[in-house]
């Protein structure tokens, strides 16, 4: 393929619009969002006419949250050119009138949750994280202090409630409950070290979340009054019987029912009171129920399907709200996508994903593609980046290394006090197995974030695995990266270490910048506060002074997430082009 072939090809891969269903609001708007003109944006779609409003201008969304009785629904922003320190906004959905809340600094905010009348948010602080209330019109209250990260999921009457690491302890997370007239904080676990996901309160009181702490994840219902907790009940049991390994979404039909997004092996359904609603195959990460309609919105994807909003009954049957196609072209060249468990060097069975390139030889060129984290997953999920590498003629192989989310808690604990060890050997038995399978001919390591950690480590670590790196985000001195942190990503790098400094050294890829033999490539945001560039730097000038063959890339007035068909294109590009020099 030529450069300019790849050009074409990646950026319309890049331009398929992404979507994220935040909710119903006034009755009848769905609000989304989504990058169908170019930047991630807000928009309103009236569920009964059809008419739709672009509600943002390239605003820099972060997170949003919306209520089918409210008149208004709640957006933050981030106002620091991608540094992640958002204000928080309502909105009217049908005219885009807009109020900016006012009475605190522009923070990182972590979690935010509306009832109609309120929002609800938590965001860093000195020495902790805050949660505060906010109404239109009105200044923001900061109304608890908390030690921890901690991320708001709910606000209904009088409670506020949500989840973080609050014992200190990566291992585990705990719910809090705030009573807002008293002042009242309650931290909840049903038992110590176990995991609780962020409640959803109902009309009635009553909270909604899930739980490992009998074994395998469970939902469960509590009332906050008498601290009653109760498996939840439901008049169905598809989910018990597909055994879903987690709830990615779930909340109240009404006081009594539930509805939720399982996950088991990458792939999601929707469930109605433990009643499996069929949907096409693949991934949902956002829905909503739209009470008028009586009816389910949700976004939906798979590896080689890009994504889309569409809108399921309550007895099935489902119809596209939005999306896009792809074109014969891309189409033709993306293979065979298949799920398979590699074992790894401890006889762990690794969860991994195939995405076979129709326009690459068997054995060809291949990427080891490893997600960011490292507490998430690549689900059959549609991605911008995998896409990109399969269509310009590389096979990817996916592995969710141990510390990967999806698979339960006992495999995502696996890696806190160990990054860089157990789940480096994972990504290199992946390589191994590609090779082994008649798949590779060369072998590439390709991530983001995390992932970018893993490129710039496995590629000193165990130099002679990698014909070449590419390494997006990354982090080569965790000290570095601790120092230049805030309080969240302090508290991040300290629990995923498990207070071990000693390993910050250990395993940082800048104390072995001589053993690095592959070529490579560097690409890092310059306004990036979760892995900041000046490490980055810092190994680039050492790789220079050792004569080390690599590209760096440095990409201005952007932040770790990646927000508009600019950014994107500004990423994948260096990275492909890279790897078409050094990989074929």
């Amino acid at each position: 393929m030529s450069y300019s072939e790849i050009v074409s090809i990646v950026e319309e891969i890049v331009r398929l619009p992404s979507y994220m269903v935040i909710g119903v609001s006034s009755g009848k708007k769905l609000i989304y969002a989504s990058t169908q003109e170019g930047s991630m944006d807000l928009y309103s779609l009236d569920l009964e006419t059809g008419e739709r409003i672009r509600l943002t201008s390239g605003e820099r969304i972060l997170s949003a949250a919306a209520d089918e009785d409210s008149r208004l629904f709640v957006y933050t922003r981030d106002v620091a050119a991608g540094k992640e320190l958002a204000t928080v906004v309502f909105a009217n959905p049908e005219t885009g009138e807009k109020i900016e809340v006012e009475g605190f600094k522009p923070t990182r905010i972590l979690g935010l949750a509306l009832d109609g009348e309120r929002a609800a948010f938590s965001g860093v602080v000195e020495g902790g994280t805050g949660v505060w209330i906010a109404r239109p019109g009105e200044k923001a209250e900061m109304i608890q202090k908390l030690s921890g990260a901690s991320f708001v999921s709910s606000i209904m009457g009088d409670l506020v409630a949500g989840a973080g690491w609050l014992a200190g302890d990566a291992r585990s997370s705990e719910i809090f409950i705030l009573d807002i007239p008293s002042g009242k904080l309650n931290i909840y676990t049903p038992k110590k070290g176990s995991s609780n996901t962020g409640p959803v309160i109902s009309r009635s009181g009553r909270l909604l979340f899930a739980s490992n702490y009998a074994g395998s994840y469970r939902l469960y219902t509590l009332d906050p009054k008498g601290m009653v907790l109760e498996p939840l009940r439901t008049s169905y049991t598809d989910h018990l019987r597909h055994r879903v390994a987690e709830y990615i979404y779930y909340d109240w039909l009404d006081d009594e029912k539930t509805w939720f997004l399982g996950k088991r092996d990458g792939r999601v359904r929707l469930y109605v009171d433990g009643r499996e609603i069929p949907l096409p195959p693949g991934y949902s990460g956002s829905a909503t129920y739209y009470r008028a309609g009586k009816r389910f919105i949700l976004a939906r994807s798979s590896l080689t399907s890009p994504p889309r909003i569409i809108s399921v009954g309550l007895e099935g049957g489902y119809s596209d709200i939005a999306g896009s196609r792809l074109s014969r072209n891309v189409a033709r060249r993306l293979g065979r996508v298949y799920f398979t468990r590699i074992r790894s060097f401890d006889g762990l069975e690794i969860p991994t994903f195939v995405i076979e390139s129709r326009v690459a030889p068997r054995p060809g060129p291949t990427v080891i593609y490893v997600h960011g984290g490292p507490w998430w997953e690549v689900p059959d999920m549609w991605s911008g980046t995998i896409a990109s590498l399969v269509a310009s003629g590389y096979h990817v192989v996916a592995p969710n290394f141990r510390g990967s989310t999806g698979y339960g808690e006992e495999f995502r604990r696996l890696d806190i006090g160990d990054p860089g060890g157990g789940d480096l050997m994972d990504v290199v038995y992946a390589a191994r197995w590609a090779r082994e399978r008649g798949l590779a001919s060369k072998v590439a390591i390709y991530g983001y974030s995390y992932g970018g950690f893993m490129g710039v480590w496995a590629s000193v670590k165990e130099p002679d695995v990698w014909d070449a790196a590419v390494a997006g985000a990354s982090v080569p001195d965790w000290e570095e990266m601790y120092e230049l942190g805030d309080y969240v990503f302090k508290q991040f790098a300290l629990l995923l270490f498990d207070g071990k400094r000693d390993l910050w050294k250990e395993r940082s890829a800048i104390n072995y910048a001589e053993r690095l033999k592959a070529p490579l490539c560097l690409i890092h945001p310059q306004n990036d506060t979760r892995t900041p560039l000046r490490p980055v730097l810092r190994y680039a000038q050492r790789l220079l002074e050792l004569g080390k063959r690599f590209e760096l890339h440095v990409i201005p007035d952007m932040g770790h997430y990646v927000i508009d068909v600019k950014s994107a294109m500004e990423i994948l590009l260096p990275g492909i082009m890279f790897l078409k020099k050094n990989l074929g």
